[in-house]
């Protein structure tokens, strides 16, 4: 293993603010959902609460499917996991990646993997300033 190069463990997953941001925001519509449950029990069954109940548990699903996007570095390649449950852990390997770049949109930007054989794929949960990260743990 060369000098300057991360193992696989030590590269980041997802950290910073966002993360933890989601999980807090995430805990207080659980509790939500429990202070309106306890509710309905109290107070017997009425349509705002049962309408509570459903948009407290509709947006909380929106902070937990962000908590399992991810990309991981391993030895051979990249472990990618986009819209969770939705889709599998996609592997895309080092030798078929040609390089990686930002790409700017409307709403945000995104690291993107430009493979060999002319697809994109997005790296969810890379930010743009982690490039060098990824590319250290790239074996030479």
């Amino acid at each position: 293993m060369s000098e300057g190069r991360l193992k696989s463990a030590e590269w980041p997953l997802v950290r910073g603010w966002r993360r933890r941001l989601a999980k807090v925001v995430a805990l207080l519509l659980a509790a939500l959902f429990l202070i309106r449950v306890a509710q309905w029990i109290w107070e017997g069954w009425s349509l705002d609460v049962a309408l509570g109940m459903v948009l407290v548990v509709s947006v909380a699903i929106l902070p937990a499917t962000q908590l399992r996007q991810r990309t991981r570095a391993t030895d051979d390649g990249l472990m990618i996991r986009e819209d969770f449950p939705f889709q599998p852990e996609k592997f895309v390997s080092w030798t078929d990646i040609q390089y990686l770049a930002k790409e700017k949109g409307r709403w945000g930007t995104w690291v993107t993997a430009y493979l060999s054989d002319g697809r994109s794929v997005k790296l969810p949960g890379v930010q743009p300033n982690e490039i060098d990260s990824v590319e250290t743990a790239r074996p030479k």
